[in-house]
C-alpha cells in the first residue's frame, strides 16, 4: 500500500522517535518501539544511548550489504541484523502501512528497514550510512537541524540517499552546536512550523512546492 505522508505523520514520527528512549523492546545495546496510530503503523528504533551505542557508531569499515545490495556503514548494518534476528518482524504488523522513524543512530538503524519493507521513513539527525556511489532510492523524509553535528559523520566516505527534506536553520552563525542534535529540539521546531499550516497542514507533504513551504509558513 502506497502511504501519502501528512505533517500529522512526521510529528508522530517524531514523538515516537523520542519516546523510544525511555520505552520499547530492548536488544542487547538496541531498542525499537512499535506503535499503531491512525490506522498506521510506527516502527521507531532509538539512537545513540550507551557505551556500546558508541562503539557500534565508531564500527564504519569494513562496509557491510545492505538489504537490497548497496554497501553501507558495518556497525549500523550489524545493528539491523541483531533486531532481525531477534525477531522484530513478528512485532510489525501485517496490515496497515507501515513508517519507520528515527533519531542519530536510529535514524541511521532505519534506513536498511526502509530498504527491506520500501515503506517511507523519517529521520532526525541521522548519521550517513551508504558508501558514495551506493545509496539506493528510498522514500526518505530526512529532518535535520542545520548546525547537528551528527549529519556529517561518519565522514567522507559516506554519504545520505538525499538531501534534507526539511532544514532547521536557526540563523545564529554557528557551524557545529551539539545541542542542535537534541531529539526534543527536533519536536520543539517541528511543532513550532506546524502550529500555523493550517490547511497546508492537511495536504499530503508530496503536495507541497519543497519543504521550504514548511519553513515558511
Amino acid at each position: 500500500m502506497t502511504l501519502e505522508l501528512h505533517p500529522d505523520i512526521l510529528l508522530t514520527a517524531a514523538h515516537l522517535a523520542d519516546e523510544v528512549y525511555s520505552t520499547g523492546t530492548e536488544v542487547d545495546d538496541l531498542c525499537y518501539l512499535v506503535s499503531v496510530q491512525g490506522g498506521i503503523a510506527y516502527l521507531a528504533i532509538r539512537g545513540t544511548h550507551n557505551a556500546i551505542n558508541v562503539i557500534r557508531d565508531l564500527r564504519v569499515f569494513p562496509p557491510a550489504v545492505t538489504p537490497s545490495g548497496c554497501l553501507g556503514h558495518r556497525g549500523v548494518i550489524s545493528g539491523y541484523r541483531k533486531l532481525i534476528k531477534a525477531g522484530i518482524l513478528n512485532d510489525i504488523p501485517k496490515g496497515p502501512p507501515l513508517v519507520i522513524a528515527g533519531h542519530s543512530l536510529g535514524g541511521g538503524l532505519a534506513l536498511p528497514f526502509a530498504e527491506r519493507f520500501g515503506c517511507p521513513v523519517v529521520t532526525f539527525g541521522a548519521m550517513a550510512v551508504y558508501l558514495r556511489g551506493m545509496a539506493p532510492k528510498l522514500d526518505h523524509y530526512r529532518i535535520v537541524n542545520d548546525d547537528d553535528p551528527v549529519q556529517f559523520l561518519p565522514g567522507v566516505f559516506h554519504t545520505h540517499d538525499c538531501k534534507p527534506r526539511i532544514n532547521f536553520r536557526d540563523r545564529d552563525r554557528e557551524w557545529l552546536n551539539v545541542e542542535d542534535h537534541g531529539m526534543k529540539l527536533y519536536i520543539s521546531r517541528l511543532e513550532k512550523r506546524l502550529s500555523n499550516t493550517g490547511a497546508a497542514r492537511r495536504r499530503p507533504m508530496s503536495k507541497w512546492r519543497s519543504s521550504a513551504e514548511l519553513l515558511c509558513l
